[in-house]
């Protein structure tokens, strides 16, 4: 871990992790006097099996100690309705990270990667057509994304038959579909995520997603293009999801939440936030 620390500093210039509360946030600080550290204009990168990471690769052997790093890179996929960067059939170690991304369709999608391989930190992934996801994972369990900004996808992040995997400390915002949406997808774990301006719900679990749990993000302003709702947060169509850590006993924040009882979740089974946070 130590190793992979000092790589990453290396690697992104200057690296500084702060600790706020329950929350981590990485921040990089841009250093004009780090070459290692400014963007480089990449193609769309397509990663079919593990021997494509060489050519894209920044660091890293592709051990679990010594993942391989894709950094650094500034991507744009408009013209594209491929991936910016895809991950298929893989069985390394990797790091997606610090990448700045622009496209019509995906930023980052995972296919087939092996279980606890993969991460996605620090990107910031934009929509230019409201169109696409700004993280896709397809049958790819235990990855963790964290401390990414996806704006104005279609979903901002999306998981299609994908389990265990953290969502944690992302920025949402902007969608025209849903923010985050989990579709036949379970035990996965949301927290600390900024979710807001999108314009169905802001997270959603549907078809058979379950054991899913989802606290300590903040909902805001969420579902306005609902004709008859001023504001709508959450959706659930299984009951066995949890909207509060059930230790800590904490709930998410919702921006239309008026102070008193529960707060309800849209869907067919009437979840509830049995803690919702007012701060």
């Amino acid at each position: 871990m130590k190793y992979l620390k000092q790589k990453l500093i290396m690697i992104l210039g200057i690296g500084i992790i702060i600790g706020i509360g329950s929350i981590v946030t990485y921040l990089v600080i841009d250093s004009s006097n780090n070459a290692n550290f400014r963007m480089k204009m990449h193609d769309p990168i397509q990663i079919l099996s593990d021997d494509d990471f060489r050519s894209v690769k920044r660091a890293g052997s592709g051990s679990e100690n010594d993942p391989y790093i894709i950094s650094n890179y500034q991507i744009d996929a408009s013209g594209e309705h491929e991936p910016a960067i895809a991950v298929e059939n893989t069985q390394k170690h990797f790091i997606i990270i610090n990448c700045s991304i622009s496209t019509n369709y995906v930023a980052i999608r995972f296919k087939n990667v092996v279980a606890g391989t993969a991460k996605i930190i620090g990107n910031n992934c934009t929509s230019k057509n409201n169109d696409g996801a700004g993280i896709n994972l397809i049958l790819s369990d235990s990855c963790e994304i964290k401390n990414n900004t996806c704006s104005f996808f279609f979903q901002g992040i999306h998981l299609n038959t994908a389990k265990n995997n953290l969502i944690q400390n992302n920025l949402i915002k902007n969608s025209s579909g849903d923010g985050i949406n989990l579709r036949t997808s379970s035990s996965n774990v949301i927290m600390q995520n900024m979710i807001e301006s999108n314009a169905n719900y802001g997270l959603s679990f549907v078809l058979s997603s379950r054991n899913n749990l989802a606290y300590c993000n903040r909902f805001l302003n969420n579902g306005l293009s609902f004709a008859a709702l001023d504001q709508n947060h959450g959706y659930d169509e299984n009951a066995s999801n949890l909207w509060y850590n059930t230790d800590s006993e904490q709930g998410n924040f919702w921006s239309n939440y008026d102070g008193s009882g529960n707060y309800v979740i849209e869907g067919s089974v009437s979840n509830e936030d049995i803690f919702p946070l007012t701060d």
